[in-house]
């Protein structure tokens, strides 16, 4: 398929070419020719000279060369950069009609021919088959970066997931430790009659709490969707939101020892001694941890009314627990008795 010069300049406005030639005049005027068309272009009059700037790890997509040259010619010039890294696409421009020549010139995988005298259609096509090839070549190697950055990130990603559960299987173990005491402890208060419970609760409380989670998982998500790191800002709404949970389910007797706690992890929040870059990502995942406790407590209390309201108190008070601790430094010590 023959191609104009439109279209060779379509595709090479990103190439870089390098061309050997030893005679002056051609040297010179095929350059002039290469440089409408490639992003740069660099001439020079022997194989040797052609090397020594490929060493230098200048970027060359394309090496246009002719065979006969001094010093060294391009029969050595392609055989030296074989055995490098730089694989960049070979245009050989010979006059040779030695089939011995080039069966040699194919053993080293020319990728294209282009003869002496000059035919500018030729020109044109063989340097365009060059061309797409290099931009095809560039487009996988970038694609395999892509990929593997991709994969680093997921790598990355998985072995932070990974400690962070490790983490978390820790402080499961104290969790179900707290709920066992917490859970006798609440067995030995006086029975409560659920249906009392639930003649008090109101329509307004109900509805402040479905805000308050919403408010909540929004900030949760929003954390874990940039960053995922919990900011200043990020622990002053939290604060607040845990404010308003507290004053909400106050006003229910069978609630206000949660209530307390959760008064307590707001002032945590508060606290300006809090080191937020050394546990931030921690504290968003303990934070996602107690939410969706919280969650379960606010549907089946409030909107499925199960017989036993306080059934997740237990839950409550250790998840809250888990991250007051976290922020006040008191992750490592014994877990603090309640009543």
């Amino acid at each position: 398929m023959s191609v104009s010069a439109k279209d060779l300049k379509q595709e090479s406005m990103e190439i870089s070419i390098l061309f050997a030639e030893d005679e002056i005049e051609l040297r010179q005027s095929v350059t002039q020719i290469l440089e409408k068309f490639f992003k740069k272009v660099y001439s020079v009059q022997n194989g040797q000279e052609a090397f020594e700037l490929i060493k230098q790890n200048i970027p060359i997509d394309i090496v246009l060369t002719d065979l006969n040259m001094p010093i060294m010619d391009g029969m050595e010039l392609i055989k030296a950069i074989n055995k490098t890294e730089k694989l960049p696409k070979v245009i050989v421009l010979t006059a040779f009609n030695d089939s011995k020549a080039l069966e040699r010139l194919i053993s080293l995988q020319i990728d294209h021919f282009i003869s002496k005298p000059l035919d500018k259609e030729q020109f044109i096509n063989v340097l365009y088959k060059a061309v797409v090839g290099t931009n095809e070549h560039k487009m996988l190697l970038k694609y395999e970066e892509d990929l593997q950055n991709e994969n680093d990130e997921l790598r990355r990603k998985n072995q932070i997931l990974t400690q962070k559960l490790n983490q978390l299987a820790t402080k499961t173990n104290q969790i179900i430790s707290l709920e066992s005491k917490l859970n006798k402890k609440t067995s030995t208060k006086s029975t409560i009659n659920s249906d009392d419970f639930y003649n008090s609760v109101l329509q307004d409380d109900i509805d402040e709490l479905s805000e308050l989670l919403i408010e909540l998982d929004s900030r949760i998500a929003s954390i874990f969707c940039t960053s995922g790191k919990v900011t200043l800002h990020d622990n002053e709404e939290f604060s607040r939101l845990f404010k308003r949970f507290s004053s909400v389910i106050n006003t229910y007797r069978e609630f206000y020892d949660v209530s307390r706690l959760v008064l307590e992890l707001s002032a945590a929040l508060e606290q300006p001694s809090i080191d937020i870059e050394a546990k931030t990502e921690e504290i968003g995942l303990l934070i996602e941890s107690l939410l969706f406790t919280m969650k379960t407590f606010k549907k089946n209390v409030f909107d499925n009314k199960i017989k036993n309201p306080m059934f997740y108190n237990a839950s409550l008070l250790a998840d809250i627990t888990l991250v007051t601790n976290l922020l006040t430094n008191k992750e490592n010590e014994n877990l603090i008795e309640f009543f």
